[in-house]
């Protein structure tokens, strides 16, 4: 006949549960859309993002949903002792959907702490 392979296991399902983290925090669904915006900046090398992502969210107000990092670079076609850094932006209100201009408004704030507080420029 053909062989079969068995294996038998015991687990302790109590051990398993109390392990487990369930505080598990729900979040509401958003019901007004977001307005998503990318900023692509040239700073000194010595800023920290960090630094960066900090004046964005000071300067984005509580319109601010989310700031996403992604992409920085240094090399051809970027000034010397400078580097590209690229953000995802999001905005999102919790009582209505956002007007253009809401959200331009609330940008170019940004844009400009940016430049007073760190020195950054749009690219």
């Amino acid at each position: 006949g053909i062989g079969a392979t068995c294996y038998v296991a015991e687990l302790d399902l109590k051990t398993i549960f109390d392990a487990m983290n369930t505080h598990v925090k729900y979040k509401k669904l958003p019901r007004f859309p977001a307005a998503e915006r990318d900023i692509a900046l040239l700073a000194d090398k010595g800023v920290a993002v960090a630094e960066l992502e900090k004046t964005i969210r000071k300067a984005g107000g509580e319109i601010l949903d989310t700031v996403t990092l992604f992409d920085v670079y240094e090399g051809a076609q970027i000034p010397k002792g400078k580097k590209s850094i690229a953000y995802a932006v999001t905005f999102r209100a919790a009582d209505r959907s956002l007007t253009n201009d809401e959200v331009n408004k609330v940008f170019n704030k940004i844009i400009k702490d940016l430049e007073y507080k760190n020195g950054a420029v749009l690219r």
